[in-house]
């Protein structure tokens, strides 16, 4: 029979176990708690570093893009390695916007890739097919088209594009994948919809804004040429009383009988050819579908571009300049943003591509050519003289003054025209030089499986 005393000892040890089970079990989850944890927080991290890659990867490459044609990068194809059938993924067209595939992405040791299984053709990629190296790790990127409205995916209609960035951090060599490979990636993709700054998509090869000019055109051997759809001269001005009609009536009375026909292009305020071709266009950039072409309107808008552009000139020069022969700003091949601070003297032979920024004035003599956007802006003084020059694209001459308030208004610019002065409208040239402005950003974006577009067409 037992005794109280070897029940009470029976009784502790059933205790003792009980509590050393409930100790193992705190322990164990504990542990795997505490496993969790860092695996989350390990994970968290390596995310991270793999969206740090592909925002640090998506200001260089949409600062790339700059002086690049949108069209020719869309019709651009590359061969890609292929690390996983195409077949197993879901209709077999796996690029929709990526330059890579995600698996491949995440799966894929790029500083030592297995053997592809083949390859695939992707437009519009902007990196190597292996990635381009940034800090620790890889970003490969990819520009598409956007629903533009002309069916045709390798085609720019509107001057926007999805730029699309994939960035790779490489995991510890530890991890076993189904890729033979000895690393699990972080992968963090951004999507982004960026344009062309078209507020100086200009419709005349001479474009005046303001409630009036002082202008001078002397001689008949001087030539403004627009075409079917573009005046010759461009005024406006935001006034909705009158616009620039006063503008338009002072350029039409600057010019003597014999003169009014080297003005040319699109029917103008003063009647059909041989009328002189020179137009308000105020109300047409108001109702212009495309918003940014409104810009051009706002003086304080014109005046703080111009001063942003010091910050990415290709060249800047400050004070009165004088370019005497064999000045060259920027080649066909090599266009530049050219700002000069002050006034401004161009002699004898010389040439340029891109945008030409004076603030001061503007005395153009010589055989000097230029192909893009000339922006006379601040002074608003352009004089024009002397041997054969050619301007093919775009100038605008504005002249900006203190509203008062620490802003910018619109004055009478001044515009003098003589001897063999040539104008030339050439949207090539105007599109040339917007392709020089660094692109806008829409729409920003990090990419998951949660929100990935559906697939379209394009």
């Amino acid at each position: 029979m037992k005794t109280k005393k070897q029940n009470e000892e029976g009784m502790a040890l059933l205790f003792a176990i009980i509590i050393s089970l409930f100790v193992t079990v705190l322990g164990l989850g504990l542990t795997m708690f505490s496993i969790t944890e860092y695996s989350s927080a390990r994970e968290y991290q390596s995310h991270q570093e793999a969206f740090a890659i592909a925002d640090g990867a998506y200001n260089m490459v949409k600062g790339s893009l700059r002086g690049q044609d949108l069209t020719t990068l869309l019709s651009t194809y590359t061969n890609v390695p292929e690390y996983v059938d195409s077949t197993a993924i879901s209709g077999g067209t796996p690029h929709y916007r990526n330059p890579i595939y995600p698996i491949d992405a995440r799966n894929i040791d790029f500083r030592n890739p297995p053997q592809p299984v083949g390859t695939i053709r992707v437009p519009g990629l902007l990196t190597p097919p292996s990635g381009t190296l940034l800090g620790t790790g890889y970003f490969f990127a990819r520009v598409s088209d956007n629903n533009d409205g002309d069916s045709d995916t390798t085609f720019d209609s509107d001057n926007s594009v999805f730029l699309r960035i994939i960035g790779v951090s490489p995991a510890p060599l530890a991890e076993i994948t189904s890729h033979e490979s000895f690393v699990k990636n972080a992968v963090s993709v951004i999507e982004t919809m960026v344009k062309r700054d078209t507020s100086f998509n200009i419709g005349a090869p001479l474009s005046i804004p303001g409630p009036d000019v002082n202008i001078r055109i002397k001689g008949t051997a001087f030539s403004i040429t627009g075409d079917e759809d573009h005046p010759g001269v461009s005024v406006f001005y935001d006034d909705m009383g009158s616009d620039a009609a006063a503008t338009a009536q002072s350029v039409y009375n600057s010019l003597n009988k014999n003169a009014r026909d080297n003005i040319t292009g699109a029917e103008g305020d003063f009647g059909a050819a041989p009328a002189p071709s020179i137009k308000d266009d105020t109300d047409t950039i108001r109702n212009n579908p495309d918003p940014s072409a409104q810009n051009i309107l706002d003086a304080n808008f014109l005046g703080n571009f111009v001063e942003s552009l010091t910050s990415i000139a290709d060249d800047y020069y400050e004070g009165s300049t004088h370019f005497a022969g064999g000045t060259e700003f920027g080649t066909e091949s090599h266009p530049t943003i050219t700002y000069i601070d002050g006034d401004v003297h161009l002699s004898g032979n010389g040439s340029g591509y891109g945008i030409l920024v004076i603030t001061g004035s503007l005395r153009y003599t010589g055989a000097f050519d230029y192909n893009g956007l000339v922006l006379v802006v601040g002074e608003g003084d352009a004089d024009l003289r002397g041997a054969n020059k050619d301007i093919t694209g775009g100038m605008i001459v504005a002249k900006l003054e203190d509203d008062g308030s620490g802003g910018y208004e619109y004055g009478a610019p001044t515009v003098g025209i003589y001897g063999n002065s040539h104008f030339l409208f050439d949207s090539t040239s105007i599109n040339l030089a917007i392709s020089m402005l660094p692109m806008q950003t829409v729409m920003w974006r990090e990419i998951t499986p949660d929100i990935e577009p559906v697939m379209a067409s394009n």
